[in-house]
């Protein structure tokens, strides 16, 4: 897996791409990661998600009262048999739609 990272004003952005193992589905993976955040469901958290053809995307939002955690979004998507995934984390929104871009100029030079 190769992970780049960069800082924001607000928080920070990481970009990971890695070969998809034999075996695995793009289905298999997707519900592994979104365990991860069911944690977060339960104390309240809410997800917003939307599907673009082959790139899955999300964005939790915290309660209304916990004004200093971060905000993530994130787009993944299977391209070229590369599992690609960009992810910010911040104390502002980032639009879903801002990401998406992201991962569509990413995966396009693939």
């Amino acid at each position: 897996m190769n992970l780049c990272q960069w800082s924001m004003s607000t928080g920070g952005l990481m970009m990971s791409a890695a070969k998809m193992p034999p075996g695995l589905s793009r289905e298999t993976i997707m519900a592994t990661l979104n365990q991860s955040w069911t944690q977060l469901k339960t104390k309240g958290w809410t997800e917003e998600t939307k599907e673009f053809g082959d790139v899955s995307c999300f964005l939790m939002t915290p309660p209304a009262g916990d004004t200093g955690a971060p905000r993530p979004t994130s787009c993944t998507v299977l391209a070229k048999g590369i599992l690609l995934s960009i992810v910010t984390m911040g104390t502002t929104r980032v639009p879903i739609e801002n990401v998406k871009a992201l991962i569509d100029s990413a995966a396009g030079r693939l």
